[in-house]
């Protein structure tokens, strides 16, 4: 089924909102209501209000340039709020973390805006690249055979 409009609008503030993340931008904290919730997996309480949030995560979260790529997105409008749940990669600096997010959107003076985010990780983060060298995995994988031969087990 096709987007209505008002999944539309909001789909297209969603994609400037995540520019403005890739940028490292304070305009991506805009985006947020006053009295947001946000929960994310390096504290087992809220960050309650924009204030708060902005004042933990601001150094984070600005002057970074990252690459974030939506593996899945799903829009769930339920007339003036919409749930959003999805799950994102994220590039920085060659670390390579993947996040499922639920984010709740409501309209607010005819704007959308997030009222509730929630992230948490998926796996470990990890290089966005292959050592070109694999000497220390074999080096490795030489010491555990000799070891297992000397020991008696079956090779």
């Amino acid at each position: 089924m096709a987007p209505n409009k008002r999944e539309q609008q909001l789909l297209s503030i969603i994609n400037e909102m995540d520019k403005y993340y890739e940028a490292g931008s304070t305009k991506w904290f805009d985006f947020l209501t006053e009295n947001v919730v946000v929960y994310n997996n390096t504290s087992a309480s809220p960050f309650k209000g924009k204030a708060s949030y902005v004042e933990h995560f601001q150094s984070a979260l600005i002057g970074a340039k990252r690459k974030l790529k939506v593996i899945s997105r799903t829009i769930q409008n339920l007339s003036d709020t919409a749930i959003v749940y999805q799950t994102i990669q994220i590039d920085q600096d060659g670390i390579i973390a993947n996040l499922k997010q639920s984010v709740v959107w409501a309209i607010v003076h005819d704007e959308w805006k997030v009222n509730h985010f929630h992230s948490s990780m998926v796996g470990k983060p990890h290089s966005a690249t292959t050592p070109k060298k694999m000497d220390s995995i074999n080096v490795i994988n030489d010491k555990i055979a000799s070891i297992a031969s000397v020991l008696g087990v079956a090779q």
